[in-house]
């Protein structure tokens, strides 16, 4: 009788593991962080900080840029970064509302993402905060961005550490996933992805997942790094743990957006390429995901 009250037991177990987690976003294993320790964890497995997903990416050397395309992604050269932590998705409208929100109350004031109304279904801020909270984050600048990563004890990623994530130790190019660009993977403009101009909720295309597996590293919103942007930087940067140029105008976006289209510039969507802008520009397809490092 104990055995058959046994198997009883386990077969619930198991229908309850089967059936469950079914709308959650595809992962192997998720780990709540234990600020004492750190060890290296599989591909795949997630760990929690405060909550939010991060993925943990070894240290290591890669391949950072591209012998052909546009001149600022050359050369091509080895670089080595230690282990870091990276957002496993881009961070979503209800994430940076809490920070918004943050009881000292000047958040409010000094970093408030634009609104962008009923056009392109984008929304008003607050509003799409609690209408669309999967949704990313858009409509704030360089400022906003690092000041919610600092808020979260985190930081923005570095250019290096952002195009490790989307390589991977494979080597993958010119996307996260490798080769073949289409509307299963990313939301790009015209891509029949089920979101045709306009954002799509984070996580939403698990066929685009990195080798580490961070999601949405291309498409959907580009996303602020901390590095300035210089066109020759490429030609003199450190090979250990690059951190962009001491000073500059502007500030590095990486990824590609829903508005960028790949069939005018499909390199705008590659792990190479490198945008930039003004740090005090937004508009709704600029978002964040952020960072930090191992212990």
């Amino acid at each position: 009788m104990r055995a058959i009250g046994f198997f009883f037991v386990c077969l619930i177990w198991w229908s309850f593991l089967a059936c469950g987690g079914a709308d959650e976003p595809p992962t192997s294993a998720v780990e709540e962080f234990d600020p004492n320790q750190d060890r290296p964890l599989p591909v795949g497995l997630v760990r929690l900080f405060g909550g939010v997903e991060m993925v943990r990416v070894p240290a290591g050397h890669f391949t950072m840029g591209m012998e052909r395309g546009p001149a600022d992604q050359q050369p091509a050269r080895e670089v080595y970064l230690s282990a870091f932590y990276i957002d496993r998705f881009e961070v979503t409208n209800a994430q940076y509302f809490r920070f918004w929100e943050a009881p000292d109350g000047g958040n409010r004031q000094r970093y408030t993402p634009a609104s962008h109304g009923s056009k392109d279904r984008i929304g008003d801020w607050p509003d799409r905060a609690e209408t669309k909270p999967n949704f990313p984050a858009v409509g704030i600048n360089w400022f906003d961005a690092a000041a919610y990563c600092a808020w979260r004890g985190t930081r923005l990623p570095t250019e290096a550490e952002w195009e490790k994530t989307a390589r991977g130790d494979e080597a993958r190019e010119p996307y996260p996933w490798n080769k073949g660009l289409n509307g299963s993977r990313a939301n790009f403009r015209d891509g029949d992805d089920g979101y045709d101009n306009t954002l799509a909720p984070v996580g939403n295309y698990p066929e685009g997942v990195s080798f580490y597996g961070a999601m949405d590293l291309v498409g959907n919103v580009w996303e602020w790094c901390a590095d300035y942007y210089d066109a020759e930087y490429y030609k003199v940067s450190a090979t250990i743990g690059p951190t962009g140029p001491e000073q500059g105008k502007f500030r590095i976006l990486r990824g590609g957006s829903w508005r960028t289209a790949a069939g005018q510039d499909p390199n705008k969507l590659s792990i190479t390429y490198r945008s930039w802008s003004d740090p005090t520009g937004a508009t709704d397809g600029w978002g964040v995901r952020c960072a930090r490092d191992v212990n």
